[in-house]
């Protein structure tokens, strides 16, 4: 919850409210889907997945109803397929993968750039399989 920018510090509800709501006993995922726009939670909010990017990242995102989807935060930046993690190792999103660069030139040459390369955590890194370098 904390990776999506959830506020983990909520009243208490009573029952009797709480009865109110329908729950959903499976775990809530790092990728979302809310009105039909895909995010991935990262590091305190939701960013949107590029259009163009979306099936690279290999997943299935969870369809959230418009009252959980209004109370989560969002960023306006976007994640496309090129991502860097606080090590500084960049990866080229593919196939359901994350492919390391082996080398800078390789990712200039590849169409890398500072405005197209976007920070994720390690935790979001994690969920991605290692891929072939490139």
């Amino acid at each position: 919850p904390i990776q999506m920018g959830v506020n983990t510090n909520v009243p208490t509800a009573s029952n009797t409210k709480l009865d109110y709501y329908t729950t959903d006993s499976s775990a809530l995922p790092i990728q979302v889907s809310c009105g039909g726009t895909n995010y991935i939670a990262n590091t305190w909010a939701l960013y949107e997945v590029e259009s163009s990017a979306a099936s690279h990242y290999g997943f299935t995102y969870k369809s959230l109803d418009d009252s959980t989807c209004g109370n989560l935060a969002k960023s306006t930046n976007t994640r496309g397929r090129y991502v860097r993690v606080p090590n500084g190792t960049r990866y080229y999103i593919d196939s359901g993968t994350k492919r390391p660069f082996g080398s800078w030139g390789s990712y200039v040459s590849h169409g890398g750039t500072g405005a197209n390369t976007r920070q994720i955590s390690e935790f979001i890194a994690n969920f991605l399989p290692d891929g072939s370098p490139l």
